[in-house]
C-alpha cells in the first residue's frame, strides 16, 4: 500500500502507480490529462486516460511500485473456503465411515460405533470426539448417544459448531 505522502510526490512528479482492481492489476500513469486528486475521504481520483469519467481508486489497493502491487497481488489476499458436509440420516446409519474435520488445531471425528460383542445384536452409537489436537494425540468424548436420528440431529449440529469455531 502506498503512504499518502509518496502518493502526492508521485502525482506531482508524473510518475506512475499500481492498483488493484478486483481480480486487474493496472499500471496508472498519472498526468496532468487525467488530473490525478487525492481527496479528503483518502481516495485517489482522476479520469481514466480517453475517458471522461471520474474514477474513484482506495488508497490500500494503490501501490508505489510494481514489485509491491504485484506481491499484493497474488499473495496479500489468499482466500480458502472450507465445507463440511455431513451425510443424511439414511446415509449415516448404513456406513461405518468416520467423517474427519479440521478446525483450529484440532482434528474430530463423527462415527457410529458398535458397542456391542454380538453381531447379531448389534448396539449402535454415535460418537463426536476429538481425534488430534495440537498438544497431544487424544480420544476425547464430545457427544456419545444410541443411533437414533434425533441423536444425529444433535450430533451434526455439534459437528457444525465445532466447525464453525465454536467450543464443544
Amino acid at each position: 500500500m502506498i503512504d499518502k505522502e509518496t502518493l502526492l510526490k508521485k502525482i506531482e512528479n508524473e510518475a506512475t502507480i499500481y492498483y488493484l482492481a478486483g481480480e486487474e492489476l493496472w499500471d496508472v500513469a498519472l498526468s496532468k490529462e487525467n488530473c490525478p486528486e487525492l481527496k479528503t475521504d483518502g481516495n485517489l481520483y482522476t479520469h481514466k486516460i480517453y475517458n471522461t469519467y471520474r474514477y474513484k481508486m482506495y488508497l490500500n489497493n494503490l501501490f508505489a511500485t510494481k514489485e509491491d502491487a504485484e506481491w499484493a497481488f497474488e499473495f496479500g489476499n489468499i482466500t480458502r473456503t472450507e465445507k463440511l458436509e455431513l451425510p443424511t440420516w439414511g446415509e449415516f446409519k448404513k456406513t461405518h465411515t468416520t467423517i474427519n474435520f479440521y478446525k483450529n488445531g484440532c482434528e474430530y471425528g463423527l462415527h457410529r460405533v458398535n458397542y456391542s460383542a454380538d453381531r447379531n445384536n448389534p448396539d449402535f452409537k454415535i460418537e463426536v470426539y476429538v481425534v488430534y489436537n495440537d498438544l497431544e494425540e487424544s480420544s476425547d468424548d464430545l457427544f456419545s448417544e444410541p443411533l437414533t436420528k434425533e441423536n444425529y440431529i444433535k450430533a451434526c449440529r455439534l459437528c457444525k459448531k465445532l466447525f464453525l469455531g465454536g467450543a464443544a
